[in-house]
């Protein structure tokens, strides 16, 4: 076996020179990984920003100055929307009706509405939830006489309770009974005065001696 004027055998070189390669390929190796691992990172922020950027817009479009007309290329218009699921059943309804009401309604499987947006042609919005028989049980809306209500429901979509906040900055909160008739009531005013209401107690009157 031929030796270099160091002394070192050619095998020991070439050992050297194989470790120095797999060396070379395991810092390749790593950098790479590193680099995946960044672009990974970047494509879950990416994805995440892209929902909360759709979330946004869909809830709060002045967050993002989308209140106005938009007459770019890139627009698309329609005055209604229909979403529908890998077997082509309809799960969502977006439109604009003929009194100038806009709605987006989500259904479930079997076709069936169960949440509302809405916002009235007024310009007042609400969001209502809805059982499997149509009922809105619980809704949340803002009024055309600047009052805040949040309202419960029974099956029979009869109004139970109603918690609410007036443009006097007066708040309510109202039972009622299966009839809709309020029963107890509970109300701060604008000054902070508070006041309670509850059923008047009636004594039948007796037998008749």
């Amino acid at each position: 076996m031929s030796e270099n004027k160091n002394g070192n055998s050619d095998a020991e070189m070439m050992r050297g020179f194989m470790e120095e390669r797999a060396l070379g390929r395991m810092k390749l190796l790593e950098e790479e990984g590193r680099k995946l691992r960044a672009r990974s990172r970047i494509l879950g922020f990416g994805l995440f920003l892209a929902l909360a950027v759709s979330v946004v817009a869909l809830l709060w479009p002045g967050g993002l100055n989308l209140g106005g007309r938009s007459d770019g290329p890139d627009a698309l218009r329609v005055r209604h929307l229909v979403l529908e699921d890998g077997d082509g059943n309809p799960r969502g309804d977006w439109q604009v009706d003929v009194e100038g009401n806009s709605r987006l309604t989500l259904l479930d499987r079997q076709g069936r509405a169960r949440l509302s947006l809405s916002v009235l042609s007024g310009g007042f919005p609400g969001l209502s939830l809805i059982d499997t028989e149509g009922q809105r049980r619980a809704a949340l809306g803002f009024l055309p006489d600047q009052t805040t209500n949040l309202v419960f429901a029974d099956e029979a979509g009869i109004a139970r309770a109603v918690l609410g906040l007036s443009r006097a900055d007066a708040t309510h909160l109202v039972f009622a009974d299966a009839n809709g008739v309020s029963q107890v009531a509970l109300g701060l005013d604008g000054t902070g005065v508070g006041s309670i209401m509850l059923p008047e107690e009636t004594n039948p009157p007796g037998p008749a001696r």
